[in-house]
């Protein structure tokens, strides 16, 4: 017996999913906002400052009184002055790439299933794990990164060099456009796994249907005979 349209249908939807969550952590590797801050300058009260950074990378903008001075910075830098730290760093970057991974296997076979007649259960069962793995990768990843923020860059975001010139960002900071990427790529996983768990249910209910039928014809024919 072959899957239904239906059933199709929802597999298929959740190579949509896949491919937004792909697009929406590779722009959350490569996008420099997952934090952003104001600082200031203890002694000068008209003093303005813009941080950003993301896992690999990031930029300051300082003004003193006198104009903007603009500067780059690394992750080896935020790493060697604690800025971040490191497991927690860790942590997030590996969660980020692995829910990356695992929401392009479950892309793959998404199209795998849909477009296959049969009813093996081992495609269907590398989908359900890969979106959990997704899921659990990006709930990973948010959660290290939700701790290393309430943990040190709520309070600050620069470097050593910036503190001892007297600037600050303690309570300035907020969480930036690429970390809530993850959160609605979590969001959209949950989504992919309601969308199997419904394409389950009604796969077995369409298998019950169709056995009973047998059975029914079966006896009848016994009955004949």
């Amino acid at each position: 017996m072959s899957i239904n349209l239906k059933t199709r249908g929802l597999v298929f939807a959740t190579f949509f999913g896949s491919c937004i969550i792909i697009g929406l952590l590779v722009a959350a590797l490569t996008t420099e906002y997952w934090v952003e801050a104001e600082a200031k300058h203890r002694e000068v009260p008209e003093s303005q400052g813009k941080v950003k950074f993301g896992l690999f990378s990031g930029s300051k903008n300082l003004n003193k009184r006198y104009g903007w001075r603009f500067n780059t910075t690394d992750i080896h830098a935020l790493l060697r002055d604690d800025v971040i730290q490191h497991t927690w760093w860790l942590l997030t970057s590996l969660g980020v790439g692995f829910g990356l991974l695992s929401s392009f296997v479950a892309g793959v076979a998404s199209v795998i299933r849909a477009a296959s007649a049969s009813k093996k259960r081992g495609t269907m069962v590398i989908l359900f794990v890969s979106n959990v793995s997704s899921l659990g990768a990006q709930a990973t990843a948010l959660i290290a990164w939700g701790i290393q923020f309430y943990k040190s860059l709520f309070d600050n975001v620069l470097l050593q060099d910036d503190l001892a010139q007297n600037w600050t960002s303690a309570g300035l900071a907020r969480l930036g456009s690429s970390f809530y990427f993850v959160v609605l790529g979590f969001f959209i996983a949950l989504l992919n796994i309601i969308f199997l768990t419904w394409a389950t249910i009604h796969e077995r209910r369409q298998m019950r249907r169709y056995h009973s039928g047998d059975n029914d014809e079966n006896k009848g024919a016994i009955m004949l005979y």
